[in-house]
């Protein structure tokens, strides 16, 4: 987990600024005195003063991707001092939305995450626990090291299940798992067997309309259809529906099939264990850097704490590769000082560029 790929943009608040390149390699600022870019205000006892150009601070325009779900960010800093604004992504089962910047009139603060399990599936939460010795769980290709799958992080993952039968059989599931944002695509893959040789197979808590769907059969396309009939079919298979909905997303689902022996079955786990329902779609989260201290925005404890947006407006540059927007807003929220862990109020004025 944690694997990030970032996208920079460099962005100046001033013409006039000093670097290694010519001005027409700047980005395309108007004319003016005033930096485009600035933070002001106060975080506890501290004051905050910084603007693009002025006393070596830069602002950086990043488009990232963290655990699989794209991230908006932007960082001011001076070297010694440093205010960054990433605001998550939403829609992230939606491919043709996922990568687009959502514009609001406010951003929620979001909720803190690493130390408390936001998803937990547990060898007891499987059907056919008594029939499992263990299971090697991997995310994204990480061995997670325990038969209990713990995810702390939101994000769109993919996880395997390598699961160890006591008959000595080893059958390995792998499925996508959306923790932490909105999923457009929920479903639950059920089957069932018919005189040991024949299966019915269809949907459960669908989320969403189904277009079409294609059934594969050990990775071999078999029918087309909401609902799957099959027969002569092998002793044991690897089942894999991929959906169509009309939404245009679309998303697949694999279980395993002991058509003898259902207990060495694997049904569909994404709908297993215990998922928490707090979601990161299209929340802010700020980070300070200020005397020697880390702070990090923090939820109100008595009302949801937001961003509130004055002005968005698209920003050129000359730098096609990465797309920014200024946002502006002010920013009235607690902050938890993680070097010396009290909680803190800010009260911020920020111009900020966000890359998308």
């Amino acid at each position: 987990m944690n694997k990030k790929i970032t996208y920079l943009l460099l962005l100046s608040g001033l013409l006039t600024l000093n670097f290694a390149c010519s001005k027409k390699d700047l980005p395309d600022i108007p004319y003016e005195n005033d930096p485009v870019f600035n933070v002001n205000g106060t975080i506890g006892n501290e004051t905050i003063d910084l603007h693009a150009g002025e006393n070596d601070a830069i602002m950086f325009a990043s488009a990232e991707e963290y655990n699989g779900v794209n991230q908006f960010t932007g960082v001011l800093s001076n070297g010694q001092e440093e205010v960054k604004m990433q605001i998550f992504g939403t829609n992230v089962d939606l491919p043709h939305l996922s990568d687009k910047f959502i514009e609001l009139p406010e951003y929620l603060i979001s909720e803190q995450f690493g130390t408390t399990p936001l998803l937990t599936i547990e060898q007891g939460d499987l059907s056919n626990a008594s029939t499992i010795n263990t299971i090697d769980w991997s995310i994204d290709g990480d061995p997670h090291g325990s038969s209990t799958l713990t995810i702390n992080e939101p994000g769109k993952y993919n996880v395997c299940a390598n699961v160890h039968y006591n008959n000595g059989a080893v059958v390995n599931v792998c499925n996508t798992i959306i923790v932490g944002f909105k999923n457009y695509t929920d479903f639950e893959l059920e089957w069932e067997m018919f005189q040991s040789d024949s299966i019915v197979a269809t949907f459960n808590s669908l989320s969403a309309t189904i277009q079409n769907v294609r059934w594969y059969i050990d990775d071999v396309i078999i029918s087309e259809g909401a609902i799957l009939y099959a027969s002569n079919l092998p002793d044991t298979f690897h089942l894999r529906a991929e959906v169509h909905f009309q939404n245009g997303a679309v998303a697949k689902r694999t279980v395993f099939v002991n058509k003898q022996s259902d207990e060495y079955s694997l049904h569909d786990f994404t709908t297993a264990g215990i998922k928490s329902q707090l979601t990161w779609d299209s929340s802010a989260l700020f980070t300070v850097v200020k005397g020697g201290s880390t702070y990090q925005s923090i939820n109100g404890p008595t009302s949801n704490s937001s961003f509130v947006v004055t002005e968005i407006t698209e920003y050129e540059t000359n730098n096609s590769a990465t797309q920014t927007k200024l946002i502006k807003g002010t920013l009235n929220v607690p902050f938890k000082n993680f070097t010396s862990g009290e909680t803190v109020n800010a009260n911020l004025n920020i111009e900020f560029g966000l890359g998308y």
